[in-house]
């Protein structure tokens, strides 16, 4: 293809680059340019058999060899992608030009001088196994693309396999079409995708096994089985799950003991993968997306608000009956983005979490251990994420009993001076009423219209709402009096103090009746805004545990408890 001067992005003594159309680079040397070196040629280039009537040699490639236009594309590819990386985009940087080429499909025209393509010759001597491999100089050593020198079927398949990863514009247009099935689609018809844990009363849900998708032709195909063979949805997530493109190809070759001394090393210093993969963050807000939908779904259909999806991704008991309590993994996946930086993942953090509170206040989830995981992982926390977390946290009435029940518990273990781990009560799997048949299933639910309730939808409704116990107000006064005796704890106390008194007065003015004669009583008399502003004191007063910042966000609270 000829090249326009226009499209010379530099030259040097040694070479010169041009920009093809979308990106790529061409990289046309020098006659006199080259760095291979005589001494890089293979061991043995005689053709011997031996007793065996084997043969073990190097000859140089003939002519059906050279032919083969793949096989020499895959070459020049690698070392191409390989300049442009390393030696080219620098150089148009360092000569001041911005740089608009691309890595990717980069090449050379022609082989430098001396570079010279052998076929490896090995095993019985009528049908010995063929490798092909290119000798050249120093980079042979150095660049890990070059000595992956395989037979010509491996390299067509790892160059199959690295040009099928998806591309930038790739990825975002699959997104796309993520959001527009989301659209169009009922939330279980999509999540069929991903591996569910079976129904109460069912040995298994899963899709039978078909003996043919493992001999899939197509790689994607292949890959996509990954999916399906995982444990649910969260495992996609995981940072291990997806295999990227630099794993293709592996590391230079090294003596056997530094490879392993390497490894150990590895997996002393390697932390455990991440929840949240780096370029999982897309699927994830997609998930939410659709979970959220079809909790609104269940709203529609007069269920109380919870997702039966999301319910299928969490593990039931070994007893198979009972409410579920091993809700580890999303929680992973929820705290994770919650302590990331970026704004989004903290917000998907906090809308998933609300997704796991709605599904906790019915009697599919086992209360307590919720608590308990929930809990330990919230003021675990610094102080201002806990105020953040709580403060993107929606006021429904599910998500008020909820954080009106973790700061019961909070306070209750650690507030009365308890905070070691040995008076903490452990979790326990408590067994719930198990609840009737799950409702109907998603796709047969109407795209619009009202939904008429039955007697036994009704009944149903109620059955699996969860009662959660109930607190007076007095209650909640000697709460917010103790003091713990855990200084270090005093600071996270108050906040969760005042935000208790705020959740239980907005809870009382969400209930169907009346608001709670006593606990307008205790605000009236001025006992909460008392006991608030002496549990305020103590952390003032108390030693090694001063945050200015804290104390003045706290105060805040504490006036805002006062104006209620």
């Amino acid at each position: 293809m000829p090249l326009s001067p226009s499209q010379q992005i530099i030259h040097t003594p040694y070479y010169s680059a041009w920009r093809r159309d979308g990106g790529p680079v061409d990289i046309i040397f020098a006659p006199s340019a080259t760095d291979a070196e005589s001494d890089m040629r293979p061991p043995n280039t005689t053709r011997q058999i031996d007793e065996h009537g084997e043969v073990n040699y190097y000859a140089a490639a003939d002519n059906s060899i050279l032919e083969d236009r793949k096989l020499l594309a895959n070459w020049k590819e690698k070392l191409g992608e390989a300049l442009t990386r390393d030696v080219v985009k620098a150089a148009v940087i360092q000569q001041k030009d911005t740089w608009t080429g691309k890595t990717e499909k980069s090449t050379i025209r022609d082989f430098p001088a001396g570079y010279e393509l052998f076929i490896h010759r090995k095993g019985d001597h009528y049908s010995p196994r063929i490798d092909a491999y290119l000798y050249d100089a120093q980079m042979q050593d150095t660049e890990r693309f070059v000595p992956e020198n395989g037979s010509p079927s491996k390299l067509l398949s790892k160059q199959q396999r690295s040009s099928l990863f998806p591309s930038p514009a790739a990825t975002e247009a699959a997104l796309n079409l993520l959001s527009a099935f989301a659209i169009t689609n009922t939330p279980g018809s999509l999540m069929r995708a991903f591996p569910t844990y079976p129904q109460m009363g069912n040995a298994s849900n899963s899709s039978p096994h078909n003996a043919d998708e493992e001999n899939e032709d197509s790689f994607v195909a292949r890959e996509s089985q990954r999916i399906k063979n995982a444990r649910d949805c969260w495992a996609v997530l995981r940072e291990d799950f997806a295999q990227r493109k630099s794993d293709i190809f592996p590391s230079p070759r090294k003596r056997r003991s530094a490879r392993i001394e390497a490894h150990e090393d590895k997996d002393d210093n390697e932390e455990p993968p991440s929840a949240v993969g780096q370029y999982a963050w897309p699927v994830l807000s997609w998930i939410v997306n659709v979970l959220e939908k079809d909790e609104a779904l269940a709203v529609e259909s007069g269920q109380p608000r919870h997702s039966t999806l999301l319910l299928s991704q969490i593990p039931p008991p070994r007893t198979g009956s009972g409410a579920r309590w091993d809700l580890n993994a999303p929680l992973d996946v929820a705290f994770c983005a919650i302590q990331q930086v970026n704004p989004k993942y903290r917000s998907l953090g906090a809308r998933l979490l609300t997704l796991l509170i709605n599904l906790a206040a019915t009697t599919h989830i086992d209360l307590p251990i919720f608590l308990n995981s929930v809990g330990s992982r919230v003021f675990s926390l610094p102080p201002g994420d806990v105020t953040l977390l709580l403060g993107a946290l929606p006021s429904s009435r599910e998500v008020l009993q909820l954080k009106l029940a973790l700061y019961k518990s909070y306070l209750t273990d650690f507030g009365s001076g308890a905070n070691d781990d040995s008076s903490r009560p452990k979790p326990h799997a408590r067994a719930q009423p198990r609840p009737v048949a799950a409702r109907r299933r998603q796709d047969s639910l109407a795209d619009g219209g009202p939904v008429t309730r039955s007697p036994a939808l009704e009944a149903h409704s109620r059955s699996i709402v969860r009662k959660y116990p109930r607190t007076s107000p007095s209650e909640v006064v000697e709460l917010i009096r103790k003091s713990p005796s855990d200084v270090s704890i005093r600071v996270v106390s108050l906040r969760v103090k005042a935000d208790l008194a705020i959740t239980y007065w907005t809870l009382q003015k969400q209930t169907a009746d009346a608001a709670d004669v006593e606990w307008l009583s205790i605000f009236k008399t001025g006992q909460v805004k008392d006991a608030i502003e002496a549990a305020f004191a103590a952390v003032s007063q108390s030693s090694g545990c001063e945050d200015d910042l804290t104390i003045r966000e706290t105060r805040l609270m504490v006036a805002l408890v006062s104006a209620l």
